[in-house]
């Protein structure tokens, strides 16, 4: 995946100014996790559509905090980095951990 994809996937106007070096490293990052998350490898520039859009995406919310739970009773709070409406375009490519 290159930086080109991603601002084609998140529909990036040409005016939005992103560093290549900075969107070519949070790649790499992005596709760690979806390597973890997925127990699979994903060759570079080979990767499934849904791996493709999960880092694109990822990198769009990249630095925004999200809330993925919270309780009122006690008040217990839970932040996320990625919400799960992402996190489901790996769904298909996980493989089971035995």
């Amino acid at each position: 995946m290159n930086p080109l994809e991603v601002r084609t996937i998140n529909q990036w106007p040409d005016s939005k100014v992103v560093d290549d070096t900075k969107l070519q490293m949070l790649i790499e990052v992005y596709r760690g996790i979806a390597q973890d998350e997925c127990n699979d490898q994903f060759i570079d520039g080979y990767e499934p559509m849904g791996v493709k859009k999960f880092i694109a995406y990822s990198i769009n919310l990249h630095g925004e905090e999200l809330f993925t739970s919270k309780s009122m009773g006690s008040v217990s709070y839970s932040y996320s980095d990625i919400p799960k409406s992402i996190t489901n375009y790996l769904s298909p490519y996980m493989k089971m951990r035995w």
